[in-house]
């Protein structure tokens, strides 16, 4: 074990100043090779200190609360301060398996296994079973994982795993919650045999997206971030305005302050008055993303004064009837943005007037399909969609929005 009284801090000055570029494939991967002990080794040195430190808070008389403390005093987060802690704790209730992490016989994503997937009540038998550490030191992760699985089953006597799918079932759960960037985030966990009808339509939709484009405009993650939106938007009744079961699709409340909608938001600013634009209880939306909210989906428009108060409550929109749509399909063929060759299935009734800003009405003549990236283009990106010669002419694109339309006294 290294001392703290310089050595490290020299170790990590070296490996900080080391030069690279004469490192050759197998010093690369030596290093890499070290680095994963030392890792083990301190992760193994933190779990001593962690439960040390308990020990002297219980001699005071206190209750430990170790993941608060370590949060407070290293800046981590309280996610990750708990799982710190669960990693000491099955560390102490299996000491082979500490032994082995600090001689950088095993990894940290080892011990995160036990942590994790080795119940409290099994901790005992784990104990004094050799064969799971030493299993650990010649097993991927990945294998590990499944390793501990079969010791689990093995010592609840749940050979046929119908105990571990009641308890897989009874941790089911999912959440939907606002990030400090406005993003909306989905976190969920599922047994295996709902997760794969979750992930199969999820791929399926994806590869009905994609496939055959001649562009690639996505990330994988975007990609399937884009399928998850498609899989609700079906669900919430596809091109027919309303869902499966017959009732009507979804809406949602878009609040926005009049400077925005007469194209004030710079002598408000100067006021130091910020025009808003947001759905109640999602967050801030941007004026760009309302409009182009407004082609497709049911939204009620919420005007406010200067004062927070609501002047105008609009009627509910919703976007094409399925006639109209029917009759895009049949005349666009799919996406009309220049050289895009997305099908129809996968483009949105996109309003060349908006109707939420400009008042455009919802009828053929001022309606195009837009694939779902370009139509972010042209409301987010700041876009003109537009035909050279009326109605007959070929679609082209140019840059720039025209000014909004102050509402009609």
């Amino acid at each position: 074990m290294f001392r703290f009284d310089g050595e490290v801090e020299k170790l990590v000055g070296e490996m900080a100043h080391e030069e690279l570029g004469d490192l050759s494939t197998d010093g690369v991967d030596s290093r890499l090779v070290r680095c994963q002990h030392l890792k083990s080794a301190v992760s193994a040195y933190e779990a001593r200190l962690i439960r040390h430190g308990e020990t002297l808070v219980e001699h005071m008389g206190m209750r430990p609360a170790s993941a608060a403390h370590l949060s407070a005093t290293l800046g981590v987060s309280a996610r990750e301060a708990r799982a710190t802690v669960k990693v000491a704790e099955a560390l102490k209730a299996v000491p082979a398996a500490e032994d082995a992490l600090a001689a950088g016989e095993i990894t940290t994503g080892h011990v995160d296994i036990l942590a994790r997937c080795l119940p409290v009540e099994h901790r005992r038998a784990a104990a004094v079973e050799p064969g799971l550490i030493e299993a650990a030191r010649g097993q991927s992760v990945d294998r590990f994982r499944r390793t501990v699985d079969d010791f689990v089953r093995a010592q609840s006597g749940d050979l046929d795993g119908a105990e571990r799918a009641r308890r897989q079932h009874e941790r089911r759960r999912a959440s939907v919650f606002t990030d400090d960037d406005g993003m909306v985030r989905i976190d969920a966990v599922l047994p295996p045999e709902t997760g794969a009808v979750v992930s199969s339509q999820l791929g399926r939709i994806q590869d009905e997206m994609h496939r055959g484009s001649a562009q690639v405009f996505s990330t994988a993650g975007q990609r399937a971030a884009d399928a998850l939106v498609e899989m609700a938007r079906r669900a919430a009744g596809g091109v027919s305005g309303r869902s499966s079961s017959g009732s009507a699709r979804t809406e949602m409340v878009v609040t926005v302050d009049l400077a925005w909608l007469t194209g004030q938001v710079d002598a408000a600013a100067d006021e130091g008055v910020l025009p808003r634009c947001e759905i109640p209880g999602m967050g801030e939306l941007a004026p760009a993303t309302a409009r182009r909210l407004a082609c497709e989906a049911a939204i009620i428009p919420m005007v406010m004064g200067g004062a927070s108060q609501p002047l105008d409550v609009g009627r509910r929109r919703y976007r094409i009837t399925p006639a109209q749509r029917l009759a895009l399909v049949v005349r666009d063929g799919g996406c009309v943005w220049p050289g895009c060759d997305r099908p129809p299935g996968w483009c949105e009734a996109h309003h060349l007037d908006e109707w939420l800003r400009d008042d455009g009405p919802t009828d053929l003549a001022n309606l195009a399909l837009l694939c779902s990236r370009h139509h972010h283009d042209v409301h987010e990106g700041g876009r003109v969609l537009e035909q050279s010669d009326g109605e007959q002419g070929p679609w082209q694109v140019r840059l720039g929005l025209s000014p909004p339309r102050a509402p009609a006294a």
